[in-house]
């Protein structure tokens, strides 16, 4: 997720072939993520998920509010 954020034109401008190599892998991800939902403790599953969440929400706002591309 976080590969696909940085290759963003709002973040890197001109980094075609990086968004499309980072979006095969959030799919990737997003089966993974999947499987381990549909096999996990309700406890588990809202741990792990919420601190993914929390972590990229986190970044995401801390890069777009003090990176600055030219």
């Amino acid at each position: 997720m976080l590969c696909t954020f940085y290759s963003l034109p709002i973040v890197h401008p001109d980094s075609l072939l990086v968004i499309t190599i980072s979006g095969i892998g959030l799919a990737l991800e997003t089966f993974y993520l999947t499987i381990f939902i549909l096999h996990s403790t309700r406890e588990g599953r809202l741990k792990i998920l919420a601190a993914e969440i929390l972590f990229v929400v986190v970044v995401f706002i801390a890069v777009l509010l003090t990176a600055h591309t030219y």
